[in-house]
């Protein structure tokens, strides 16, 4: 079984194999399966033999007889309904709190005793762009006498861009070329000139991407030479390596110049992190992007309204019904299967489509601003998901299943608005029910079962893949997204802090959710996706933030519930627990923030010894502008498990000898040049399938094995 293994896989261990981008996520869902089981459990004791001994005055039946509808108003039961936001606010200040502190703990032990390069970093932005790179060093070594040990300045050529982008197809033809030959011993060609596909002269495939190869090779590196010793390619950033963590702490703290909009220090992206297109937007450039994605964003929320509205009136096919031009769904309401359906399970279903769909336009405009690095991005796309959800998939859809009936009154009276949020909040309880059962039970299973990929990699396997290369993008299973799981989880907490008073039903799928994300995005985390960068749990201030703020909603909205039921005592200690949330907030953030985001002195002097000793020699990825080392190839580490790169492949001769590269699973890159494969066929054409003995040196031998036209090796 998996259950047992990943529920064993300590949380030093994930630290360790994964990151703390991991380990604060996996952290984030057993607390908040805490928080949930410590409130169901208040709930199931207090609220619930209360609600359903209550003089029910709505004479309401099923599910709401266990929610706080079957309490009349004025009455003193509604005093277990005010502890219980006392009590569920107080476990989730406590566990907040609590991860927090953990956060900035792990966060220290990264800065400290890890030995990345971002370590002893400091990314330098707003650069002018004037500046030479001569002058560049000359400034830097000025400010940071005899502590700076490498500067990597940020560069950028579209021409040499463009030679690259077509090296990579010109490269990719030649392995899928070399599998077909491997595949049908028959060398595989295609026509040149002609025009729209017709006429032409026809080549061979190997030898023309071969050539086209090399060619390309030798204008890449005369550009990338030419890109170096100009200046004119500097792009305003660098990223300056220091001889001490000490230092680069001191110096991301600094002022550069008097003017703080030029040459700014901030702490440096792990080098897999860092957007190098990003770091050639200038700061006026950026703001003037800020402001615009902003106001797209902004105008998008509203927009979206008219979507995520129609899928929750899908719930309400009566007052639907009743909107002029649709009047024909009337007659559905005489078919109760298809009402049920449509009415119990459709409008989730749609609503989770419009946020899948949502993902991928707010990822693209988030990049578009010119954030330094993929974890800043990550970050933005959780604040800007997370907005959308508090907005459309709360308060709207909470509203949405009256909106019609009610418009002309919130035309008439705006006023009424927080007085309508407070009567329809109730009466959603069960749809999210509906929601967090669905998410709970079928969510998990679908995120372990993965048919989309499945059905993918299926399709490319049979149809679209050729080269080894195209068969490792169809096994490849990608980054876990953590800035959309996130936002899961923090819609899930939204609701069980809310519903947790309200209507107690809800907690135990809130429970079973939190827990059974636990171990099946724990157990993908840990055995399918690949992280492709440390982000250090850059995400987890933000998640902090929009927890309080679900927090600050929940007591908003019980001040016009206990309004409502005409207890302005209870009101007035949900009103006070709003300026308890923002000072707790600061409090935290007061104690933890800058020790988890900047480090302490005292730390870095104390393992400074022991990282400079290993450092420099032992790190394990290094700052490389990719234009400039867009020929470089990983080495291949020993007991890898290895592949055929087509980068560079002869023709079969006729010993049946082809000169190949290797290239690594991990990096999918050339590693191994000029390794010759002798292979044990009687002829000189493709061998058959079966084993063959190849070697780099006489002394150094591996196995290669051939399987439906592809090569994999073992080394």
């Amino acid at each position: 079984g998996w259950i047992l293994p990943t529920f064993r896989y300590s949380d030093e261990r994930l630290f360790q194999t994964h990151g703390l981008d991991a380990l604060m996520f996996v952290k984030f869902t057993w607390y908040a399966g805490l928080i949930a089981l410590v409130q169901m459990v208040f709930s199931v004791v207090l609220l619930i033999p209360i609600y359903v001994t209550a003089e029910n005055p709505n004479d309401v039946s099923g599910i709401d007889l266990l929610s706080m509808a079957t309490v009349d108003k004025k009455s003193l039961r509604l005093i277990a309904s005010l502890f219980a936001i006392i009590f569920n606010s107080l476990a989730s200040y406590y566990f907040l709190y609590k991860l927090y502190s953990e956060y900035a703990s792990y966060r220290l032990r990264v800065q400290n005793t890890r030995k990345m390069q971002s370590n002893f970093s400091v990314l330098v932005r707003d650069v002018p762009t004037s500046v030479t790179k001569e002058e560049l060093l000359s400034e830097l070594e000025a400010l940071l006498p005899g502590q700076v040990e490498n500067v990597v300045a940020g560069v950028y050529d579209k021409e040499l861009e463009k030679k690259v982008q077509e090296r990579e197809v010109t490269k990719l033809n030649l392995e899928r070329a070399q599998a077909v030959l491997l595949k049908t011993s028959e060398r595989p060609v295609h026509k040149v000139g002609g025009f729209c596909c017709c006429g032409g002269a026809e080549v061979d495939s190997i030898d023309t991407y071969t050539a086209a190869l090399a060619d390309l090779d030798q204008q890449i590196v005369l550009s990338q030479s030419k890109v170096s010793e100009s200046s004119s390619a500097f792009i305003g950033s660098a990223i300056v390596s220091l001889t001490t963590t000490r230092m680069a702490k001191m110096a991301v703290r600094s002022l550069f110049m008097p003017n703080p909009a030029i040459w700014r220090p901030m702490n440096a992206p792990e080098p897999r992190d860092v957007m190098w297109p990003g770091l050639g937007t200038s700061h006026t450039s950026r703001v003037i992007r800020s402001i615009i994605v902003n106001t797209f964003i902004t105008f998008l929320v509203f927009f979206w309204v008219i979507p995520v509205t129609f899928a929750a009136s899908l719930a309400n096919l009566s007052a639907l019904a009743s909107v002029p031009g649709l009047s024909f769904l009337s007659a559905i309401n005489d078919i109760g299967a298809v009402v049920g359906i449509i009415q119990g399970f459709l409008p989730t279903l749609v609503l989770i489509i419009f946020w899948a769909l949502l993902v991928t336009i707010i990822r693209a405009v988030s990049t578009a601003q010119g954030l330094p690095s993929k974890s800043i991005i990550d970050r933005s796309i959780l604040s800007k998901y997370y907005f959308f959800i508090i907005f459309n998939g709360f308060f709207v859809f909470i509203l949405s299943g009256s909106i019609f009936n009610s418009l002309d009154a919130m035309i008439d009276d705006p006023a009424s608005i927080p007085t309508m949020l407070a009567s329809s909040v109730p009466t959603q309880a069960t749809f999210f029910i509906n929601y967090v059962m669905i998410q709970s039970l079928a969510g998990h299973c679908m995120a372990l079962w993965r048919p989309g990929p499945l059905i993918v990699r299926c399709i490319f396997h049979k149809y679209l893949s050729k080269s080894a290369r195209d068969f490792r993008a169809a096994e490849f299973p990608g980054r876990f997204s953590y800035e959309t799981a996130f936002v899961s989880h923090l819609m899930i907490f939204l609701l069980m802090s809310m519903y947790s008073t309200l209507s107690p039903f809800l907690m135990p799928f809130a429970c079973i959710y939190f827990f059974f994300a636990y171990l099946s995005q724990k157990y993908n985390i840990v055995h399918v996706f690949v992280p492709d960068y440390e982000g250090s749990g850059n995400l987890w201030p933000t998640v902090f933030n929009r927890c309080i703020a679900s927090l600050v909603v929940v007591h908003i909205t019980y001040i016009g519930i206990f309004a409502a039921y005409i207890f302005p005592a209870a009101a007035i200690v949900a009103a006070v627990f709003i300026p308890v949330d923002l000072v707790l907030s600061c409090m935290i953030k007061a104690r933890f923030h800058d020790v988890a985001k900047f480090g302490c002195l005292s730390e870095s002097t104390e393992k400074e010894a022991l990282l400079r000793s290993e450092y420099y020699e032992n790190v394990e990825t290094k700052y490389k502008v990719p234009l400039l080392c867009a020929l470089e190839a990983p080495e291949v580490q020993s007991g890898s498990k290895g592949y055929v790169r087509i980068d560079k492949v002869s023709p079969l001769s006729s010993t049946g000898e082809v000169v190949i590269g290797i290239g690594s699973e991990n990096t999918g890159s050339a590693a191994v040049k000029d390794m010759s494969v002798e292979f044990k066929s009687a002829d000189a054409k493709a061998p058959s399938k079966g084993s063959f003995s190849t070697f780099s040196k006489p002394e150094r031998r591996n196995t290669v094995e051939k399987s439906d036209g592809d090569l994999s090796l073992s080394f």
